[in-house]
């Protein structure tokens, strides 16, 4: 039994939700979870921070959050119609479903703070017959 779990921050980047994570997480095997993530905090935070990263496999979603703000600003030129973000939640739906599958997790938690999170999370556990849960 595994938990998959995504979130926009993890440890060690320095905000409270990476932090609480990484509280409630530090005494769990890391065989029974694995994180998921848009963005490598810990190449980019490397020594700059008090807080290690966890011990679970980490997996990053693609495209990165930056490029899709860059897609989804571009997209305003278009009055409105934006072919972009269905192109993005289709595509980061289907890294998240492989991840799940791959990984047997027997639930999924989505951590908000990207607007994308929690649908994505959603539509995964339904195709996947899974619970899901939300954490703000």
């Amino acid at each position: 039994m595994k938990c998959a779990i995504l979130s926009p921050s993890l440890p060690p980047q320095p905000d409270a939700q990476a932090m609480v994570l990484g509280t409630l997480l530090s005494s769990w095997d890391p065989a029974d979870y694995c994180l998921i993530t848009q963005k490598d905090w810990i190449r980019e935070r490397q020594g700059r921070t008090v807080h290690q990263p966890l011990p679970a496999q980490t997996f990053y979603l693609r495209p990165s959050r930056q490029i899709e703000r860059c897609l989804e600003w571009k997209a305003t030129w278009l009055n409105g119609f934006n072919p972009y973000q269905a192109w993005l939640l289709s595509s980061r739906v289907d890294q998240l479903e492989h991840i799940v599958e791959r990984e047997r997790c027997d639930r999924l938690v989505a951590c908000t703070g990207d607007v994308w999170s929690v649908p994505e999370a959603m539509i995964v556990a339904e195709r996947q017959n899974i619970p899901f849960f939300i954490r703000q």
